[in-house]
């Protein structure tokens, strides 16, 4: 990432850089944001931003050793050595261990050395160690219309479609290199007419909290990146939005939708909302049951089950404690949940946490299914999280089923 970027040079690019911008690429701001400012105004170049804009908070993905390897090391370090420190405040995705436990699953002591120095590398820069990807119910929570630069495909969704923040689907260096300097490249969702709906999705059904999450998978799958209006009954929460969005984002690569009356473009009615829409489709129940068919096959062979994609909060912990409560854990099953810090330890103040462990559950922090050094050989993995069915059947060679959190309930539990 760093070759060519650690010498000034005069900036001849298309953007307008203000005074400050021009002082961070020049370096007279310090290596770290002329590192940082050089390779946001190439993005910006490539993308044709007319100029960079202020950002109030960054979250930053790229923190697993397994996905990032040895070049997210050297990158890292690399920026701590020029000096480099966040300039919004920022918060960090998921690793790959429970480092708060001690829990490495299968890692090596080489992966085990390499992520806690990730973690720290990012702590020198001032970066806060959340390491979770719900940043959003933690202390990393934008206002309607505010700029930010987050990575992580389900923050990015609820940033723009439940709270209205603006912020494009960034990497993990884009978005650490827009926290150092404070500013992003103009372009894409931080522009109004980008994030107008292009295609109204009917629903003429009620919507359960699994039907919502492959109503996104499904979208997503078929229209891509084409931002979606939901004309539904979604009975709002944020947990179906939480859903619908998080598994849009992995199936379709999208970072917004709308829901008719729920969301907050949707509720505001923005100029030219609706007007926009190019295409209509409508989505029968039976496409939704076909779709979870496709996904849930073959589920009974399954030895590990992973709850927690997006991370549990404090709330859903209890709903689970609530309906286990009195079964245990078959012993030819491990159940794992997954949740961040804050919630972990509401939990375990509560007493939760040790009644789950009573009843055979496993329940870690800092880390996730997707990212952790959980071992690809582990048998038939099963999810009630379709993002995390599209990662972990993708990003390793570990086979996994989705169902409907009850479903997997009963399967597990004596």
């Amino acid at each position: 990432y760093c070759d060519g970027y650690l010498t000034p040079f005069e900036y001849l690019g298309g953007m307008y850089l203000n005074r400050e911008q021009e002082a961070m690429l020049e370096g007279e701001m310090g290596e770290g944001k002329m590192l940082a400012m050089k390779l946001l105004v190439n993005i910006g170049d490539v993308v044709g931003a007319p100029h960079l804009i202020p950002i109030s908070s960054a979250h930053i993905s790229g923190v697993s050793y397994r996905t990032g390897g040895d070049g997210l090391v050297e990158t890292l370090r690399e920026f701590v050595s020029r000096g480099a420190a966040v300039s919004v405040h920022s918060t960090l995705n998921p690793c790959g261990l429970d480092i708060m436990q001690g829990a490495y699953f299968a890692a090596t002591p080489e992966f085990v050395e390499k992520q806690r120095e990730i973690v720290d590398l990012y702590r020198r820069m001032g970066v806060k160690p959340t390491l979770s990807c719900i940043p959003y119910r933690d202390d990393n929570i934008p206002g309607f219309g505010e700029h930010i630069s987050w990575a992580e495909s389900n923050a990015v969704v609820f940033a723009n479609s439940v709270l209205g923040a603006r912020t494009n689907k960034e990497g993990s260096i884009s978005a650490l290199c827009a926290a150092i300097a404070g500013y992003t490249p103009y372009f894409g969702l931080h522009i109004l007419e980008n994030r107008l709906p292009r295609l109204e999705v009917k629903v003429n059904w009620k919507v359960t909290i699994w039907e919502s999450q492959v109503l996104g998978a499904y979208i997503g799958s078929r229209f891509g990146t084409q931002v979606p209006l939901f004309n539904m009954d979604l009975r709002f929460s944020v947990k179906r939005l939480n859903r619908m969005g998080a598994a849009l984002a992995a199936f379709g690569d999208g970072a917004i939708l709308h829901v008719k009356g729920a969301t907050s473009e949707a509720v505001r009615k923005l100029p030219r909302f609706e007007e926009a829409i190019e295409e209509r489709t409508v989505v029968e129940r039976k496409e939704v049951e076909e779709f979870t068919a496709s996904v849930s096959e073959g589920l009974e062979g399954a030895s590990t089950i992973v709850i927690g994609c997006p991370h549990l909060d404090f709330e859903e912990l209890k709903e689970l404690y609530k309906e286990m409560r009195g079964r245990r854990v078959r012993a030819d099953v491990r159940l794992l949940l997954f949740t961040n810090r804050v919630f972990f330890q509401l939990a375990k103040e509560s007493g939760i946490v040790n009644k789950l462990k009573e009843a055979g559950v496993e329940v870690y922090t800092d880390t996730c299914m997707v990212v952790s050094s959980l071992p690809d050989e582990g048998g038939l993995y099963l999810t009630d999280s379709l993002k995390a069915y599209f990662y972990m059947s993708r990003l390793s060679s570990k086979e996994v089923r989705a169902s409907p959190l009850m479903s997997i309930l009963n399967f597990a539990m004596e």
